[in-house]
């Protein structure tokens, strides 16, 4: 592989540091580079329309020598990056708001109406109908389980007196299926975009003001992509629905993506564990969760785009 690159780059490779399975840290003689394995076959596509569109937040791969972007080599596809170093301190917040507002202009640049056949929308009402009625199902399981008992552990009585605010979620839940089917059913196209559909603070360099992860960009409805960002933060001490305000206001939602975003963001999520500590923590989260969906929920509905 270290003849394979210099032959293609020009880069003499020192050595390899493994970072994954399919990403690799290089070292050069004179800078550090990124090795990742792929197996996209439209990366170059994805990647000419996003240089065409200057969105330069997004961090692309070096050419080689032939101004290809995706390498090919035996039974081996692979991309070089530059190295970027990660900051020192979290400034997560900062990373977030940063995202946010550079995923919004994404959104914006990349979006276009696809006509759809008549059971786009059904499949979709379906699928996330049966997320709802499976997380439904594990609450109420979980309800009678504690039910039954004489003693109750503090998870369970953490759970116990939050039950309905779960069932009221399962309830607002259905209710924005069920006005999205309405809105949607009648309509002949989806917008689509260029989304990431993964959340990750590592991707994201401040001081170099890039995200990384063009080979993750798919094209899909960007409703997933918002929703996707509050299921995997982790940081709870974050006023989460300040930062989508901007892009709310940026990237004006149709009434139909609204709904479909509301049915998925309403939906709680609950992981219980046979250790009483992992519940508490569980449980805890699962309801800060909901209560950010809430709150950002009610900033779309209360922003006046007049």
């Amino acid at each position: 592989m270290k003849d394979i690159i210099n032959d293609l780059y020009d880069i003499n490779v020192l050595s390899f540091i493994k970072v994954s399975d399919k990403t690799y840290r290089i070292k050069s003689d004179e800078n550090d580079y990124v090795l990742k394995y792929i197996d996209k076959a439209n990366l170059d596509t994805i990647i000419e329309k996003i240089k065409v569109l200057k969105i330069d937040t997004i961090l692309l791969p070096i050419s080689n020598k032939y101004g290809e972007y995706v390498s090919k080599s035996n039974d081996y596809t692979f991309t070089i990056f530059p190295y970027l170093n990660e900051e020192k301190t979290s400034l997560n917040d900062l990373k977030l708001k940063f995202y946010l507002s550079e995923l919004a202009s994404l959104h914006n640049k990349t979006y276009y109406h696809l006509k759809v056949n008549s059971s786009f929308f059904k499949d979709t009402y379906e699928y996330i109908g049966s997320i709802i009625d499976k997380e439904e199902e594990k609450i109420n399981n979980y309800m009678n389980v504690i039910e039954k008992k004489d003693y109750k552990s503090p998870s369970e009585w953490l759970f116990l007196l939050n039950y309905p605010l779960y069932v009221k979620a399962i309830d607002e839940a259905n209710s924005s299926l069920e006005k999205f089917k309405k809105i949607s059913y009648s309509k002949s196209n989806v917008r689509m975009a260029y989304c990431f559909n993964n959340f990750d603070y590592k991707h994201i360099f401040l001081k170099e003001r890039m995200i990384i992860g063009v080979d993750n960009i798919v094209l899909s409805s960007p409703v997933y992509d918002i929703f996707y960002i509050l299921s995997t933060i982790e940081n709870n001490d974050i006023d989460i629905k300040n930062y989508y305000v901007k892009y709310f206001h940026s990237f004006i939602l149709d009434d139909y993506e609204k709904e479909w975003l509301y049915s998925l963001l309403y939906i709680p999520k609950l992981e219980t564990s046979e250790f009483e500590h992992l519940n508490i923590i569980n449980i805890s989260q699962s309801l800060n969760k909901l209560k950010s969906s809430y709150d950002i929920i009610e900033t779309l509905k209360n922003i006046n785009f007049n």
